[in-house]
Formats: C-alpha cells, sequence, structure tokens
C-alpha cells in the first residue's frame, strides 16, 4: 500500500482537496494505520498554529488600542539662542 505524502495530507485536512480526493484521502485512512497517525500529528500541527495565529492577532488588536490612548509628551523645542 502507497501512503499518502504530506501534501495529501495536509490538502485534505485544510479541505482543499476536491470531492475524489477527500474521498480517496478518508478511504486510504481508515485503512492505513502508518497515515492516520501521520494525519493525525499534521492536524494538532495546524491546530497549535491556528492557535497562535488567533494569539497574535489578539496581542495586536490590544496594540493597537494601546497606541490610539497613549500620547507622546511632546519634545522641548530648542531655538538657536540656547
Amino acid at each position: 500500500m502507497e501512503h499518502l505524502t504530506d501534501f495529501q495530507l495536509m490538502e485534505y485536512l485544510s479541505g482543499d482537496a476536491g470531492l475524489l480526493r477527500r474521498f480517496l484521502c478518508r478511504r486510504h485512512l481508515r485503512r492505513c494505520p502508518k497515515c492516520a497517525e501521520q494525519a493525525k500529528a499534521l492536524q494538532d500541527e495546524l491546530e497549535a498554529q491556528r492557535s497562535l495565529g488567533a494569539e497574535l492577532k489578539s496581542v495586536q488588536k490590544l496594540a493597537k488600542e494601546a497606541d490610539k490612548t497613549m500620547t507622546m509628551p511632546k519634545a522641548p523645542v530648542f531655538s538657536k539662542d540656547n
């Protein structure tokens, strides 16, 4: 039995695979423990990346809000006489 590639698994897991490819991957994963294990590992990695992405967006939003509320002190104005 030929194993699925990481690319095929990622395409399947991300929902980018077409109808036939999804069917074939699903059928293969039911029959192949090695590919099912790899798919689980890739799914866990995808979920971790999504979680980090959500955290990053939250931090960026907080930073933007902080920028709006903070005011920088005005720099002293020096004249040529000083």
